[in-house]
């Protein structure tokens, strides 16, 4: 991976979209308002990567696990809170108690089809999204996951993988390192530069450039996410000897 101060990365956007010399303390392009914009991009960047596999960003609930609750009363399913940190859920691994199998992972399904979905062999249960978290005035009223069925019991341990928010830099942390590959900060720096000069009509041709590279970098995330790995290409096979 490579790394760079936010100083580093707003000069290099600064010099792409051709406002180098421009950024000032106040105004429309202040190193306050740049460092906004990169705040949300990298936000937007990580959650490319993460819906691609990419695994950067990646927290969990309890790697010991917390006991699933109940189910509801005249139901087959459980409900866990939506981690209050959390932006994407990426999945949820259930301990059966049994040393040979270990950690199972649930089948992510809608939850507009819980009644519908037949488990294939091997497998334990389901997970779905059932409320997202909500605004609740200055606050938020947490979300809801539910564990679908009946196998998946009272007591068992789970743990859920999810995609933290991304905190905010401050712009007056100008020395803060950023990790990212390559086609990360590629993918960043062009996204900042099109928002920058997509109002501009002496820029168009700035716009339509970083248009092209922020594509060609998305489309090198897209499938590096999926294949990334020091050993080579592997197909990556279910505990029921079904691909992936």
């Amino acid at each position: 991976m490579q790394q760079k101060t936010l100083q580093q990365f707003i000069d290099r956007v600064a010099y792409e979209a051709g406002i180098d010399g421009q950024v000032t303390t106040t105004g429309r392009h202040s190193f306050a308002n740049l460092t906004n914009l990169f705040n949300e991009t990298w936000d937007s960047l990580l959650a490319l990567a993460a819906l691609n596999g990419q695994t950067e960003a990646t927290a969990v609930t309890n790697e010991a696990g917390t006991a699933v609750p109940a189910a509801l009363n005249n139901e087959d399913f459980s409900i866990v809170p939506w981690p209050a940190t959390a932006i994407d859920i990426l999945g949820v691994d259930v301990f059966t108690g049994s040393s040979q199998e270990g950690w199972i992972d649930l089948d992510p399904i809608k939850f507009a089809n819980r009644r519908s979905v037949k488990l294939q062999q091997g497998r334990l249960g389901f997970w779905a999204i059932k409320k997202l978290p909500i605004e609740a005035g200055a606050g938020v009223t947490a979300g809801e996951i539910a564990l679908f069925d009946s196998r998946v019991l009272a007591g068992m341990l789970h743990k859920i993988y999810f995609r933290e928010a991304w905190l905010p830099i401050s712009s007056a942390n100008t020395t803060f390192t950023i990790l990212g590959y390559p086609d990360w900060f590629q993918w960043a720096q062009n996204a900042m530069v099109q928002i920058i000069t997509k109002r501009d009509t002496n820029k168009k041709d700035t716009f339509q450039a970083a248009t092209l590279l922020k594509n060609e970098a998305e489309a090198r995330i897209r499938d590096s996410a999926k294949r990334r790995q020091l050993a080579g290409p592997t197909v990556p096979m279910r505990r029921d000897g079904m691909e992936l």
